[in-house]
């Protein structure tokens, strides 16, 4: 099976043999992997990077835990998104997040090599982010070495996944204040773009993303300086002041779209 895949970072399009992926439910990253679940509930990490024989598949662990807490789902409903963040200290040590279940649970482990792994908790196996409040995530990104949560109702909040006690969701800060009834609410004509100010600690309206571009979907999420301008098929470009976004309701049926958004 071969997959055409264009790298926003040397400009070419890559024709590569994925038959690993076959009939299975792929999420992308900005790393060079793809994460693959199939039916046999045994997702791994799919490099794209096939010319070296030395970058093999990284299997994650079974998914028993998080199936317990979703024992109805089907395997390509079960997880809604993977996330995937490199660790610091080696090529191939990755911090993997999974957002699953009717109500978006959060899990995560950690695979891969390196000193980084050693007696972390999460090593080789899926851990239960704690979550009293039963917030629903919605994604998670990395920030100046800390790891943040964006919940369904805006809510920004903090992990503490190596706790001594247990893995555990700290908030970080409220909601954004309601503009015409609308928080952070996403619709295939438009969306609300919104920044976090550390140092004020609220929420900040975007109106304008400038000479960037922003990725969101069901992966990793991530924004892109757009100059110099990128050319794609030596015609239409990555846009400055753009969204590309993907809007797959698996939930509710097989239904999937993606596009770009400018305002």
């Amino acid at each position: 099976m071969r997959r055409r895949f264009f790298n926003l970072c040397d400009n070419r399009q890559y024709q590569l043999e994925l038959s690993t992926i076959r009939g299975k439910r792929c999420w992308g990253s900005p790393h060079g992997w793809v994460i693959a679940l199939g039916p046999d509930y045994e997702p791994h990490l799919e490099p794209l990077e096939h010319l070296d024989e030395r970058v093999a598949p990284i299997a994650l662990p079974p998914l028993n835990p998080i199936r317990r807490m979703a024992p109805i789902e089907e395997w390509f409903r079960l997880v809604h998104k993977f996330i995937l963040f490199k660790e610091s200290d080696h090529e191939f040590s990755f911090l993997v997040f999974a957002i699953f279940g009717p109500i978006h649970r959060l899990a995560f482990t950690r695979v891969g090599e390196g000193a980084d792994l050693n007696n972390r908790r999460g090593q080789g196996e899926w851990v239960i982010v704690n979550n009293p409040n039963h917030w629903e995530f919605k994604d998670v990104a990395r920030f100046q070495g800390q790891l943040y949560g964006l919940c369904d109702n805006g809510m920004l909040v903090r992990f503490e996944l190596d706790d001594p006690q247990s893995a555990r969701v700290v908030r970080h800060a409220y909601p954004p204040a309601r503009t015409q009834d609308r928080v952070l609410r996403t619709k295939l004509l438009g969306f609300s773009v919104f920044k976090f100010n550390f140092s004020g600690s609220n929420w900040e309206e975007v109106r304008d993303l400038g000479d960037r571009a922003l990725f969101v979907g069901d992966s990793n999420s991530w924004c892109i300086p757009t100059i110099p301008l990128i050319s794609v098929n030596g015609g239409s470009i990555v846009r400055s002041n753009s969204i590309f976004f993907t809007d797959d309701n698996w939930a509710a049926a097989n239904v999937c779209r993606s596009g770009i958004w400018r305002p």
